[in-house]
């Protein structure tokens, strides 16, 4: 199958930053800051092999998820599986198949941007006051609509957020540079809790490393340019590590691991230590305000791209007017979030990890499509491994690792 550059339809071009800034914006979501608890359970050795290997399974992952996107034209997910996995032929098995993984990723999607319209209007409610319905309205408004004005605003929209997150993230390093030192990665024994705390680190930096659904949309954006989504998917995964690295060294070695909680984002707990035990009342208040900056475009950069993402793929499946598409793929998180708004959005963020845990068991479906996309290219005259965009890292046994990896990752989300 050739593919040519022409036979990929956009209904917008991205720049090479624009298309990095909507992997990295949908990467750095609000896990992100649930990393530091986690990584306070675990050695130093396990946060460092782990982040390793999380960072070259996704690279290679999301390098998997674009050559089979590029080979069926910068199709979602679930067309790809449907010409792949399921043979495109005009079945009812077929045709069940496909709605199935279609209701599975949308059900993920929905609990998820739940989770961020809940998170974001908690910060809103307790930055200014505002009553949590109202909160989510105003979000929602403000932050929900830019994926209506269409894929290019989403581009500029997500590289202009990556820069104030990457900004807010230095701060955090330059805070722990300047405040007083109180803690360490805890040293934990091989124990059965010791292991499930591993797994659940694994699971939840695989998590903050995942832009799987954004993958098809660099594809298009892209315009099919092999090198430039090469790049593009390793730069945002480098820059999230380095991210990763800094947020939770700033929190594990600012605030220590006892001053670590599992029900607060990281800001929380850091800007809190600062304020009650270390008498740093003005570098506490500055925190919780990086912090809110930080949550909130978080939570927006992660809504336009899984939003986005889903209304392309009830475009492709339903062939509706894509504003419509994009009505019903946010709108049904917005009515959740009202009518669950007693609920804490601890306990939806619980679900969004459940819910990621759902794609990346996704992953496993999506790398054996590609493993026969890829057997398909390889009986294409004149094909050449490194010519393609995942090279001869697109071997089957990475595939079998990758496919490894992602259960790893889901039963960690399980078990912890």
């Amino acid at each position: 199958m050739e593919n040519t550059n022409n036979q990929i339809k956009s209904e917008a071009r991205f720049s090479f930053l624009e298309a990095t800034g909507v992997l990295l914006g949908h990467e750095v979501g609000a896990g992100i800051l649930a990393i530091p608890f986690l990584a306070s359970l675990n050695n130093w050795w396990d946060y460092i092999w782990i982040l390793i290997v999380t960072l070259l399974v996704n690279i290679l992952l999301h390098l998997m998820i674009a050559e089979l996107s590029l080979n069926n034209k910068g199709a979602q997910f679930v067309e790809c599986m449907k010409n792949e996995l399921f043979k495109g032929k005009n079945t009812k098995g077929t045709k069940i198949a496909t709605w199935i993984i279609f209701a599975i990723l949308g059900f993920s999607v929905i609990v998820n941007c739940t989770a961020y319209i809940t998170g974001a209007a908690s910060v809103l409610e307790s930055w200014f006051g505002l009553p949590n319905w109202a909160s989510m309205l105003i979000y929602y408004a403000f932050a929900g609509f830019v994926v209506m004005f269409g894929m290019k605003v989403v581009g500029v929209s997500e590289k202009i957020s990556s820069y104030v997150l990457i900004g807010v993230i230095l701060l955090f390093g330059l805070i722990m540079v300047i405040a007083p030192s109180s803690g360490a990665l805890t040293l934990q024994t091989t124990s059965i809790a010791g292991y499930r705390v591993v797994l659940g680190l694994f699971s939840i930096v695989s998590f903050a490393m995942s832009a799987v659904m954004s993958v098809p949309t660099v594809v298009k954006g892209l315009d099919g340019d092999k090198k430039k989504i090469r790049w593009s998917i390793i730069l945002s995964e480098i820059i999230n590590a380095g991210l990763i690295t800094i947020i939770t060294l700033s929190s594990v070695l600012g605030a220590g691991a006892v001053n670590l909680s599992k029900d607060n984002p990281a800001s929380v707990d850091l800007g809190n230590y600062l304020q009650t035990v270390m008498s740093q009342k003005v570098l506490g208040k500055a925190v919780q305000i990086f912090g809110y900056v930080f949550s909130l475009f978080a939570y927006s950069t992660s809504l336009w791209a899984n939003t986005l993402n889903l209304r392309d793929i009830i475009s492709e499946q339903t062939k509706l007017n894509k504003n419509l598409c994009w009505f019903i793929s946010s709108a049904p998180s917005l009515i959740i979030a009202v009518l669950l708004g007693l609920f804490a959005s601890t306990t939806l963020s619980k679900l969004s990890v459940v819910a990621g845990g759902v794609q990346v068991l996704t992953s496993t479906a999506i790398v054996a499509s590609f493993m026969i996309s890829r057997g398909k290219e390889k009986k294409r005259e004149g094909f050449l491994a490194g010519e393609t965009i995942t090279g001869y890292f697109g071997a089957n046994i990475f595939g079998l690792l990758v496919i490894l990896a992602s259960l790893i990752a889901t039963i960690g989300s399980i078990v912890y």
